[in-house]
């Protein structure tokens, strides 16, 4: 089962999914294709208060370091362009409560938008993704009928055709969910379901278009 990974005081990069590496104290174990769930918070939830999944990420790189060795490229993509490395070590220092000199754990990571559970047995934890973007549980394996779609693919696909991902927001600023943004010629922008969009991907790798 992937660990939650609690992004409280960045949740609206990782939504936008402009944030690509995390600075951590701890988390010295993660190893390169290890998969978490990205969580607005992860501990001191209130009594009756759920865990806020935000999505998956999957780890692409880990290495160890001072704070202030921090770039100003880092700053990007850390999701605060508008800092320089100074006003990013404070911040990060007057929310972890570290110094600057602290070693911490630099983390890269890829996005992966959304999992489609087993047809089988609905399973959505740890999936394992292939090189054709399909991905399986331990249960029962690569098979037609048990496989997931990494929908980094389907994004890649829809892109081709013209759809962009976009996060899709409430009337009051929230979240709602992952959506494909459709762009018409001379028509007004619309989301796509996830399904739908899935679904032209799956015909579209087996010859279908």
């Amino acid at each position: 089962m992937p660990r939650n990974i609690s992004f409280f005081h960045t949740q609206k990069q990782i939504v936008n999914q402009t944030k690509t590496v995390t600075r951590r104290l701890g988390w010295k174990f993660l190893k390169t294709g290890d998969t978490l769930n990205a969580v607005e918070k992860a501990q001191g939830l209130k009594k009756g208060e759920k865990i806020n999944k935000l999505c998956q990420i999957v780890v692409t790189h880990v290495t160890f370091e001072p704070l202030n060795a921090i770039t100003q490229e880092d700053c990007i993509k850390e999701g605060f362009p508008e800092m320089t490395p100074s006003e990013f070590i404070d911040f990060f220092c007057k929310a972890m409560k570290c110094e600057p000199d602290t070693v911490v754990t630099r983390i890269e990571f890829r996005y992966v938008m959304f999992m489609l559970g087993c047809v089988k047995c609905g399973n959505y934890e740890t999936p394992h993704v292939d090189d054709d973007g399909y991905a399986f549980c331990e249960e029962h394996k690569p098979t037609e009928s048990s496989r997931y779609i990494d929908t980094n693919k389907v994004s890649e696909f829809m892109k081709s055709k013209g759809y962009e991902f976009k996060p899709n927001y409430g009337a009051d600023g929230s979240w709602i969910h992952p959506g494909i943004l459709h762009k018409p010629h001379n028509k007004e922008p619309r989301y796509v379901s996830l399904d739908k969009s899935v679904d032209l991907y799956i015909k579209h790798i087996n010859g279908g278009g």
